[in-house]
């Protein structure tokens, strides 16, 4: 019961800004997880401004998994479900 007690008490501690994380981004930045279909690792949270165009994007996610942005497909998904394909 005690050990339950401790870990609740740690989730709690961990995710009590949850609610508001994004709260403090500044106006026209998006915080984006970003999987990869070839290799088993997440880029979370990486910071994009909404003017950026796909190209600097590309090259922003090849600077942190080395795929190069002629061979990247971006698909835009929220939930799982797709909203759009970038080119």
């Amino acid at each position: 019961a005690k050990m339950n007690r401790d870990l609740m008490a740690l989730k709690d501690y961990v995710t009590a800004s949850d609610a508001s994380c994004y709260a403090h981004l500044p106006k026209g930045v998006v915080s984006v997880t970003i999987s990869h279909s070839n290799l088993k690792m997440r880029m979370i949270e990486l910071k994009f401004d909404l003017h950026q165009t796909i190209g600097s994007v590309k090259e922003k996610i090849y600077k942190h998994c080395g795929s190069d942005p002629s061979h990247q497909k971006l698909v835009l998904k929220s939930n799982g479900s797709t909203i759009n394909y970038l080119s």
